[in-house]
Parts: C-alpha cells; structure tokens; sequence
C-alpha cells in the first residue's frame, strides 16, 4: 500500500514525463522540500515535519542542559 507521499510522488513522476534526470530531480527535490517545510499533515496534528523535527530537538537540547545543571 502506498502513502500519500508514495502517491504524489508516482503521479509527478507520471504526469510530467521528465525528460532529464536532473529536470527529475531538481522537481521532486521541490516537492520534498514543500512536503517537509510547508504542507500540514493531518498525522502530525497540523503540523509540518519540520515542526516536529525541530520541537523534538529544542525539547532534547532542553533536556540535556537541565540534566547538565543538576550535576
């Protein structure tokens, strides 16, 4: 079973018949990058992945500087 992203990516490949590899790339490095910055997803509970991405590691470096003062 393919995932939405699995999904987009197939019907960009399919619907814009690339003609080079790089016109390839450079278009589904695009995608990524919206898909990862920009759109919202439902599983995340509105949130892009970078915004998990970049909770999780405020939250880790917070948590490591606390247990650093404690020693």
């Amino acid at each position: 079973m393919f995932t939405y992203a699995q999904q987009d990516v197939c019907y960009l490949v399919f619907i814009n018949n690339y003609e080079t590899v790089k016109d390839a790339y450079h278009n589904l490095n695009k995608y990524f990058k919206f898909y990862d910055t920009e759109r919202i997803h439902e599983g995340l509970n509105y949130a892009t992945p970078e915004e998990i991405y970049l909770n999780y590691m405020k939250n880790d470096i917070n948590k490591k500087i606390i247990h650093l003062k404690k020693c």
